[in-house]
């Protein structure tokens, strides 16, 4: 089994330390009963989600633009911005 190290995402160097922070993602392997486990930071995880695409495995990528503007507080939390 492999350790999980730093996220997920190419474009953050974020070491991953504690399970209390980020979030876990479990893909299963092609043709195999293994699963694989990947993780994102705190920070990546507001703005990237991680999927499985034909060809490429699992990949990092931009979320949508809510369709309600999102405020994000410094501690992390996000709340609707309503006009």
């Amino acid at each position: 089994m492999a350790m999980i190290d730093t996220c997920a995402n190419p474009g953050c160097g974020s070491r991953f330390l504690y399970l209390k922070s980020g979030k876990l993602f479990h893909f299963p392997q092609h043709d195999s009963r293994k699963v694989h486990t990947y993780w994102l930071c705190d920070k990546c995880m507001m703005d990237v989600h991680l999927e499985w695409r034909i060809g490429e495995g699992v990949t990092a990528v931009l979320s949508a633009a809510p369709a309600t503007p999102i405020f994000r507080n410094e501690d992390g939390t996000s709340q609707s911005v309503n006009k």
